[in-house]
């Protein structure tokens, strides 16, 4: 296996803080359209989904709107972090030995 290079590394953190910034404005963007597209009205699902897709962003935007869809997406944020917490730490050792094979 390769060494990476410093320059690797930093164009990588890089390139994935520009997607995960761009992608997190994209569904915040236009998660509303496409709720209202597929004829969601629950005020639950308005504010948990573009959370959990767009991070902070669709808080903001769930703040923006109303009261209760902003308690989901509250919901949604810290249910997100919790279970990435808790479930990615377990299959990761198991995906990097099948990398380093």
């Amino acid at each position: 296996m390769r060494c990476r290079s410093e320059a690797d590394i930093a164009l990588s953190l890089h390139l994935t803080a520009v997607l995960v910034i761009s992608t997190g404005i994209f569904r915040a963007v236009f998660a509303r359209s496409i709720l209202t597209m597929l004829r969601t009205e629950e005020p639950a699902v308005r504010g948990f989904a573009p959370d959990v897709a767009s991070h902070g962003i669709g808080s903001a935007r769930a703040f923006q709107v109303s009261e209760e869809m902003a308690a989901f997406a509250g919901l949604g944020m810290g249910l997100n972090r919790v279970l990435t917490a808790f479930v990615v730490p377990v299959p990761m050792p198991l995906a990097a030995h099948r990398v380093s094979v």
